[in-house]
């Protein structure tokens, strides 16, 4: 299902390969090394994260049963990709969303390239509907960095507390590319 985007990766480990990464509250389980994962804010829904037989890291969310919704976040500290000023990158996620009714909209974060709907702790009331699994590719446009910086990386998805059962999530990769700059391909 995953096509590795040409160029190099800036995230180490970007593609979750191992273990030994940190699983905070209200995960248990193997996460990938380098990258932390643990349950935001309100609730109490738990995650138990494994890896599945291709090394990919997985996340199995039992929403706790009450109102409103959960939000778990993947992330690595500052140090996570070195941008450059002036240089021009983008960033992109692969993940899998099993069937259910109860997905929030993600939010992506990687320096000054962010994906998001909403702010960054609100996933917005929209469900997402996933009568089937969802193969979620999502790309930022072309940003050029204005200043050099160690930034880190991070991803929440939001889930209704109130979904009848586990909801079963797959990332395949994150990436943060170099790419030519587009003010040049069109003569500017």
């Amino acid at each position: 299902y995953v096509d590795v985007p040409p160029g190099p990766n800036l995230i180490s480990n970007g593609q979750f390969s191992g273990t030994g990464g940190t699983a905070g509250t209200g995960v248990t389980g193997q996460v990938a090394s380098e990258w932390v994962i643990q349950r935001l804010g309100v609730g109490s829904s738990t995650a138990v994260a494994s890896k599945d037989v291709a090394d990919r890291q997985r996340l199995v969310i039992t929403p706790d049963g009450s109102p409103g919704y959960g939000l778990f976040q993947i992330s690595r500290g500052f140090g996570g990709v070195s941008l450059e000023a002036g240089k021009s990158y983008k960033a992109r996620f692969d993940i899998t969303l099993k069937a259910s009714d109860g997905w929030r909209p993600p939010y992506f974060y990687a320096g000054e390239l962010r994906m998001a709907v909403g702010f960054p702790q609100d996933p917005i009331d929209q469900l997402i509907p996933a009568n089937a699994d969802l193969n979620l590719r999502a790309e930022t446009p072309v940003f050029i960095c204005s200043a050099n910086e160690s930034a880190g990386i991070v991803f929440r998805i939001g889930v209704d507390s109130a979904a009848p059962g586990p909801m079963d999530m797959t990332i395949s990769g994150f990436w943060v590319q170099e790419v030519p700059d587009p003010r040049l391909l069109h003569g500017l």
